[in-house]
């Protein structure tokens, strides 16, 4: 990573320092009851049970992922919450699939939620340059997700899929242009053309 006068591409200051997850108190201090309640208030049941009947699901065990933004806003009592504690809380719902959740999967993202927000990850993993060498050169994966100790993406691969950002081709990355083959060694060589030669047409 280049750097001119202390500055990086990624900014100024330490950026992983400066990205690093923090405890989210205000999270970690809410009973998992006041969860629970809060899901029972968005559930199909309660918000549209004309389509929990019209997909044919129990409304009681199902709510909207479009939801969970206002239902963390209901569980913090209408206090906005703040940008880390949103994008931890989304973190853990998978925004790939359906338009709906059901009670498991909120289960298992608020236990990971509870988690994340009382015990962050350290960002630190290696003190040792030797043990670090030794696995770039076994190819081996942190056993971590960046999501657990980095509290926004530090790096702009890390921004694809990064909570709930989907990757979008095109719109980020920069225009790439397409040069086809004009020529080869075959064209110039022999005058003819690669279909022709290798009997494609």
């Amino acid at each position: 990573m280049s750097s001119f006068f202390g500055l990086t591409t990624l900014g100024s200051g330490n950026a992983f320092e400066n990205s690093r997850a923090s405890v989210l108190k205000r999270l970690s201090d809410i009973p998992p009851a006041d969860f629970t309640s809060a899901f029972m208030a968005f559930s199909l049941e309660t918000t549209d049970p004309l389509l929990a009947k019209e997909i044919l699901v129990d409304g009681k065990l199902f709510m909207k992922r479009a939801d969970l933004p206002s239902l963390l806003r209901f569980v913090l009592k209408k206090e906005m919450p703040t940008s880390e504690e949103m994008e931890a809380f989304l973190t853990y719902f998978n925004t790939t699939t359906s338009g709906i959740i059901d009670s498991m999967e909120y289960g298992d993202a608020l236990r990971r939620l509870i988690n994340r927000s009382t015990n962050p990850q350290n960002p630190i993993h290696y003190k040792s340059n030797r043990k670090f060498r030794e696995d770039r050169y076994q190819h081996k994966r942190l056993n971590e997700d960046p999501m657990e100790y980095f509290s926004k993406p530090v790096t702009t691969s890390q921004s694809i899929g990064w909570h709930t950002q989907q990757a979008q081709p095109g719109q980020d990355a920069p225009s790439r242009s397409y040069f086809p083959i004009l020529a080869t060694e075959i064209t110039i060589s022999e005058g003819r053309s690669a279909d022709d030669y290798f009997g494609a047409f």
